[in-house]
């Protein structure tokens, strides 16, 4: 695993490729139909903090510390694409990347019948905005 900064150093393309792959490992390494509960980027086991949600895992592989991202772990959009606006800790992550985490994050947490989606129909959509993305 390399470092936030390693990360947010690579040109667009490079991070839209880079993010999409880790979020490939992440869903193969839980299996296909895998439905995280929460809608939380950090989690616990016990008093040891782990990474939760599927962009929570992919951000924490990323080199984004557990800590930065329990700071604003209340629920917020990581990317809103009409105003721009997104959290300070990911200031540097260029667009199409976001867009793609946001598409992931909105897919899982949709609830249908009262339980999200799984992991596998949540990479789908980042998979999806990635094509339509020229960069």
């Amino acid at each position: 695993m390399g470092t936030w900064e390693d990360y947010v150093s690579l040109d667009e393309s490079a991070q839209l490729a880079r993010g999409l792959e880790v979020m490939r490992e992440v869903v193969a390494e839980v299996g296909p139909g895998y439905v995280y509960g929460q809608c939380r980027y950090v989690d616990y086991e016990g008093t040891v903090r782990k990474p939760g949600c599927l962009i929570g895992r992919v951000l924490n592989r990323l080199g984004l510390p557990l800590e930065t991202m329990e700071e604003i772990d209340n629920g917020t959009c990581i990317y809103n694409p009409i105003s721009g606006t997104r959290p300070e800790w990911v200031r540097g992550v260029h667009p199409s990347a976001l867009l793609a985490f946001k598409a992931a994050q909105e897919v899982q947490d949709e609830r249908r019948a009262g339980e999200a989606n799984d992991w596998t129909t949540a990479l789908e959509a980042a998979e999806k905005v990635a094509a339509r993305l020229t960069v």
